[in-house]
């Protein structure tokens, strides 16, 4: 007999803002002549999604039904009070250190709309 069961499992390690601009272009323009130096680039809506190890596996652990405890360090912030406001959804944020000293991880991810 299988036991059904989880235990107790902790994510730890890295957590940070996803922040993904939508680049307006026409028809054939490459990223690259969008995100010419000096140059103006007309973004559309930004999605802003929590990433990193600690959000990826530990809230796809928690989804999945798994008694999981998310840690990881952020800042006092905008971005870190983004970061533990999506966290929250999930009742996942309880295990973060809120760090004065430091920022919270951020990445500029850059994609292009077809």
């Amino acid at each position: 007999m299988q036991n059904k069961t989880c235990g107790k499992a902790v994510v730890a390690g890295h957590i940070c803002l996803d922040i993904m601009p939508e680049f307006l272009n026409k028809e054939g323009t490459k990223i690259q002549e969008i995100l010419t130096p000096g140059c103006l680039a007309q973004t559309g809506r930004a999605d802003v999604h929590i990433g990193g190890c600690v959000a990826n596996t530990g809230l796809g652990m928690k989804i999945l039904g798994a008694d999981v405890t998310l840690m990881g360090k952020i800042g006092a912030d905008d971005f870190g009070a983004i970061v533990k406001r999506q966290l929250e959804e999930y009742a996942s944020a309880d295990g973060m250190i809120v760090s004065e000293q430091e920022s919270t991880s951020y990445s500029v991810v850059l994609r292009q709309k077809e």
